[in-house]
């Protein structure tokens, strides 16, 4: 059994209060300085031009990202236990696209691409690319980071404090991530849609189901604790099926959380247009397609790589959402993030490729997803084969 653990882990969620954070506090205060400096110095030199192309009304738009949810245990994508039925109540509203993989299976590698211009395959940069929340600056939005996540990790806090509001709640309970749940991001997010600035866009950041998925949720959402669970093997192991059982539950957490903010969308101006757009860093393997709990690029299986991602508008008449709808079993990878964002955000920019936006008319859907060293249509022919022989064949 191969299992994924980390310092961040080891430390947040068995020393209390600030001793849990020092160790990657020093790992990673230091990169971060640089890597805010190098993100500045960019855009200091940098001549970007955005504009927002219709203001007759004021917008709002929501980016809530996921952690380690594969949408393979997902109610709403067909899994076998309804681990999201307030999302599920609320599918005539929603655009459910079913075929989107993220680019790396660790949140850095990941979002590094996602946030930003950079495609990871070009050869560029991301920390010379623009990010989502630069365009949006630029352009004329109010931008909001709100997360649930540590403010040490350099590469996605460097995009993060461009933001004209960033706030970590960890500040508020001294960096420990036990019982640490995104719930109390609400407050926030209440705060952040009813600011009266007429266009703004808000970046959610969530733990998700982040190890150890049992520290995700509240007792009230501890909701699977059967033997039902089914994986790899025809019988599990006890630890098997606990494991299963408490990610399932991180995504019926998660499931109201998502819905919540939803919810607090829906009461802001009827005059606005709202729009939220719900996604994963990436996936997680919880002894379902092979004997592995977590996620790593050493040991890849599908279910680190299928994402969920859906989209909820005010207006699901709109151009963009019905062009989502026509695309939305057609392949797309989350280095398209930046584009299919700038789109919803109806900004005009020379950064901005409308092919790689599946809201757009314009969108060619990728025919081949390149992951580390294969393309995810090589890799999983079958729509479901583990490609750890063909990775350790290649040395990735």
């Amino acid at each position: 059994m191969v299992y994924r653990t980390t310092v961040m882990g080891k430390f947040h969620d068995t020393i209390p209060g600030i001793l849990g954070t020092l160790p990657s506090y020093h790992l990673g205060s230091i990169s971060l300085q640089k890597e805010v400096e190098l993100r500045r110095d960019m855009l200091d030199s940098t001549k970007l031009k955005a504009v927002i192309k219709d203001k007759t009304n004021s917008q709002t738009h929501i980016f809530i990202i996921g952690e380690s949810a594969t949408r393979n245990h997902m109610g709403i994508y067909g899994y076998e236990r309804d681990t999201t039925p307030r999302l599920s109540s609320l599918k005539n509203e929603l655009v459910i696209l079913d075929n989107v993989i993220s680019s790396h299976v660790q949140t850095q590698a990941s979002l590094r691409v996602a946030l930003t211009a950079a495609t990871g395959v070009d050869g560029d940069d991301y920390r010379e690319s623009p990010s989502i929340i630069d365009i949006a600056n630029i352009a004329g939005y109010k931008t909001f980071w709100i997360s649930n996540q540590q403010p040490q990790r350099a590469t996605i806090a460097s995009i993060s404090h461009q933001a004209n509001v960033t706030h970590y709640i960890s500040n508020d309970f001294n960096g420990v991530e036990v019982r640490r749940f995104d719930e109390y991001m609400l407050d926030s997010i209440k705060n952040a849609i009813e600011d009266p600035a007429p266009f703004k866009s808000i970046f959610i950041h969530m733990m998700g189901s982040h190890a150890s998925y049992e520290n995700r949720y509240p007792e009230a959402f501890d909701q699977f604790k059967d033997q039902q669970a089914t994986g790899y093997k025809a019988v599990l192991d006890d630890r098997e099926v606990d494991a299963i059982n408490a990610y399932d539950n991180s995504i019926l957490y998660s499931d109201y959380f998502v819905s919540k903010v939803i919810s607090l969308l829906k009461q802001g101006n009827s005059e606005s247009r709202r729009t939220l757009t719900y996604f994963s860093d990436h996936g997680e393997e919880v002894f379902q397609a092979a004997d592995i709990k977590g996620h790593t690029p050493d040991n890849l299986t599908k279910n680190m790589l299928e994402i969920p991602f859906i989209v909820w508008a005010s207006d699901r008449d709109s151009d963009d959402i019905a062009i989502l709808n026509k695309n939305s079993h057609r392949p797309f990878m989350l280095d398209g993030l930046f584009s299919y964002a700038l789109t919803m955000l109806n900004i005009s920019s020379d950064m901005l490729s409308v092919e790689r936006s599946p809201a757009s008319n314009d969108f060619k859907a990728p025919l081949k997803r390149k992951v580390y060293k294969f393309t995810y249509e090589e890799a999983f022919p079958n729509n479901g084969q583990n490609i750890q022989r063909k990775l350790l064949e290649s040395n990735i």
